[in-house]
């Protein structure tokens, strides 16, 4: 099975820039669309952003060791 490309982020803005200005001349509908296309942004940018080991190793706070108060 062939890997399938996605968009990349700026793309989808575009794209749903333009579903707004089909929306005004068109047809109403183009703003469902238009909408569903810039909530998909994020989704990306996590996609193709890090893979999910690496988002495992930046979520896990460094371990520091407790200040011991009573030697102050």
């Amino acid at each position: 099975m062939p890997e399938i490309k996605l968009p990349g982020p700026m793309r989808m803005v575009w794209g749903s820039l333009g579903c707004l200005w089909l929306a005004g001349i068109i047809n109403k509908g183009f703003y469902t669309t238009a909408i569903i296309l810039l909530l998909f942004v994020p989704v990306l940018i996590m996609i193709n952003g890090e893979t999910p080991s690496q988002m495992r190793k930046l979520q896990k706070a460094p371990r520091t060791e407790p200040s011991d108060s009573s030697t102050a």
